[in-house]
Parts: C-alpha cells; sequence; structure tokens
C-alpha cells in the first residue's frame, strides 16, 4: 500500500479572484461563543463532478472557522479526498431510503451547528430537514437561466463559484467577531471574490497504466485532451480531435484523451487513452501532469482550472454567460462557436434539438493555435 502525501498548488499567482484564503485568516480571526471549539457544518452537493469542484470554493472560506463536513455521492467521494480541511459523508444514490438512513447517522453521529446546502433539490432539502441545524441554501437561479436561455440575455445570471461563494459567506457572517478582528471581517466579507475553488491530489497513481504513462509524460510536454462530455452536444468533434493529435504528435509532443465512453476510445487515433478506467483520484493525478489541459465545457475543465493548470476550454453548445466558467487558472483560453442563433440550447443539452451540430465543429486550427500560445 502506498503511502499518500497530499500535494497542493504551490504557485503563489493570482487566481482570478485574486489572492488566497490564507492571507485573510488567522487562528484568532473569529471568537466562536467565547470558546475555542469550532462549530460543525455540513455541505451538501450531491453531483456532478464540475459542480463538486466549484463548490470547494466553500471550503476555502469557511476552512478556518469550521470544522467542515461534505456530504455527496459515493461515486464522487475521491473528488474530495486528500483535503486536509474537510471530512467527506457520502449516500450512496438519490433514493429516499439512502438519503434518509445517511441523514439519520448524520444527525446522531455530528449534530452540526450548521448545514449549507449547495444543491437544493428534493434529495437536499430532505437531508437537511433531518439533520437538523441552522440551514443555509445558494441561489441556483434556475429560472433565470432556463430565462437566458431563450432570450440570450445572460445579464442577471451571476457565475455559479460566485453563488457559491455567496453562501459560504452568509455562513461566516453569523459567526460573533472581537472587536479587534471586527474591521478584519468586514474587508474578508467584502472579498469574497479573492477565493477559487481547489482540489488535491494524491502523490501516487492506484492504477498501473496510469504509473507507467506518467514515467513517459513527465520527460516531455504532455497535451491531455478531454472532448467528450456526459451531453453529446457538449462533445467536440472527434475529426477535428483527431487532427489536432496528428499535429501535436508531429511536434514530439505526448498526447493523451481521455473520456468515460470505453467504447469511444476506438475513435481517437493516439497510444494513450484513458475511457473509462482511472478512479478519480487517478484522473486528478493525470490532469495534474498535463503542461496543457484542453477540454469541453465538462468536469475535466473545472478540474484543470481548480489545479491551476494551463487551460484550453471548448465551449460548444453551451456558453460561458450561463455561470460555468472556469475559475482559478491564470493561463485560460475559450474558444467557442461563435455566433449561432441556437446557443445556448438549453441548460443540460443530451444532443442537438436541431440535429446539425455545427457547433461542436470548432476547427482543429484554433485549438492548435491556442495551444502553442500558452505553450510559448
Amino acid at each position: 500500500m502506498h503511502t499518500e502525501k497530499l500535494v497542493r498548488r504551490t504557485d503563489k499567482r493570482k487566481s482570478n479572484w485574486g489572492i488566497g484564503v490564507h492571507e485573510l485568516n488567522d487562528k484568532n480571526f473569529l471568537e466562536v461563543n467565547g470558546k475555542n471549539k469550532k462549530p460543525r457544518v455540513v455541505i451538501i452537493r450531491l453531483s456532478s463532478l464540475g459542480d463538486i469542484i466549484l463548490s470547494t470554493i466553500a471550503i476555502e472560506i469557511l476552512k478556518d472557522n469550521f470544522e467542515i463536513f461534505f456530504l455527496t455521492k459515493e461515486e464522487y467521494q475521491k473528488v474530495l479526498s486528500n483535503n486536509p480541511y474537510v471530512k467527506v459523508l457520502t449516500v450512496k444514490d438519490s433514493s429516499l431510503q439512502s438519503i434518509v438512513t445517511s441523514s439519520i447517522n448524520i444527525r446522531r453521529t455530528l449534530k452540526p451547528d450548521y448545514v449549507l446546502d449547495l444543491h437544493d433539490k428534493i434529495p437536499t432539502i430532505v437531508i437537511r430537514s433531518i439533520i437538523g441545524g441552522k440551514i443555509f441554501v445558494w441561489d441556483a437561479q434556475r429560472i433565470q437561466r432556463r430565462k437566458a436561455i431563450i432570450t440570450k440575455n445572460f445579464s442577471n445570471i451571476r457565475p455559479t463559484v460566485q453563488r457559491f461563494a455567496e453562501a459560504a459567506l452568509r455562513l461566516m457572517s453569523t459567526l460573533n467577531i472581537s472587536e479587534n478582528n471586527a474591521h478584519n471581517f468586514k474587508n474578508y466579507f467584502k472579498n469574497y471574490e479573492n477565493y477559487s475553488p481547489q482540489i488535491f491530489t494524491p502523490m501516487y497513481p492506484e492504477s498501473e497504466k496510469l504509473a507507467e504513462f506518467l514515467k513517459i509524460a513527465n520527460s516531455k510536454v504532455h497535451i491531455l485532451i478531454a472532448p467528450e462530455s456526459r451531453m453529446k452536444s457538449k462533445m467536440w468533434d472527434f475529426n477535428e480531435c483527431n487532427k489536432l493529435i496528428l499535429e501535436l504528435e508531429k511536434k514530439n509532443f505526448i498526447v493523451s484523451v481521455i473520456g468515460a465512453d470505453k467504447k469511444n476510445s476506438v475513435l481517437y487515433q493516439t497510444e494513450h487513452k484513458f475511457f473509462g478506467d482511472l478512479s478519480l483520484s487517478d484522473i486528478k493525478l493525470l490532469v495534474n501532469s498535463a503542461s496543457v489541459v484542453v477540454s469541453v465545457d465538462s468536469g475535466i475543465m473545472h478540474m484543470a482550472s481548480a489545479l491551476g493548470k494551463p487551460l484550453i476550454a471548448i465551449f460548444t453548445s453551451s456558453v460561458p454567460q450561463l455561470g460555468f466558467y472556469p475559475y482559478g487558472t491564470t493561463k485560460l483560453k475559450i474558444i467557442e462557436y461563435g455566433n449561432l442563433y441556437c446557443r445556448p440550447c438549453s441548460l443540460h443539452p443530451k444532443d442537438c434539438p436541431e440535429k446539425h451540430h455545427i457547433c461542436s465543429k470548432i476547427p482543429y486550427i484554433r485549438v492548435l493555435n491556442a495551444i502553442s500560445g500558452l505553450i510559448s
């Protein structure tokens, strides 16, 4: 068994959201009811990969003043593994039996002081009503975002990560503040944009396949491509992707492609392919090993951003203005198809409603030029 070591982003650059959380906090920043014991908070975000990664901004905001527990589905547990500031709780699935059982156990064993619901759907409403504690809920803007898709007016849509941060800071504002720290706290509350999502990687891979690949990738420029999504309309055309792979390999770059569906592996013409055969812990390591990540609007995009990797984000049927902009990396290039009357087609488009898939056919040369710019 390998001994795990925590590996965190160590660069000192500012993110899109400015300075790091550690610059604003110290052990005596807050006096909680005159006691040294930190209050307990359960953060709830059950799915999906990208949303869970974005929600880690709440951990960054709360970590110095709360004992944090994060409740999510079992399949996403390893997204949060290796984070020293949080204890992960899981539910097996969204079935009523699983939710009620887990919620009762949490109430009995933890007796949380607060619940921060960053999902706000029927399953999490049930959970928060059972586990107790003072409840804070994020603003999902579901109606506003659906209206924006119809009108193509996104001026009232706040970024997802900002809405997560706002909910966490409303929770922070309930704590008792000593007079000596009142001024610092006022600035702390005002500057929520100073934080960004963060995830942590293990030192060693679980997969022998990944371990062998990393020996090769670490000695050359490694370009990781994530052209797929659970939503078909968000995918990048595999023919354009293969043209990119060919040009990159001509430059003697190491190219790897990652996806979830094993049967799609044959579509991509490169030796190094990871389709459904890596754990989330290993996916974090793979992403962290890349010199540049090329990803469609998916969980891999948010993972790369949270790890501070140079990133090319390809938006096909979706648009950044809907709130799922990648936060955390300072080396970012967004590539979109351009002005197309039907973009975005829906919040979660399973397929192209018009059946033309035009937005997925972004020319590979645009991506190649963006990679050259980031590397240079």
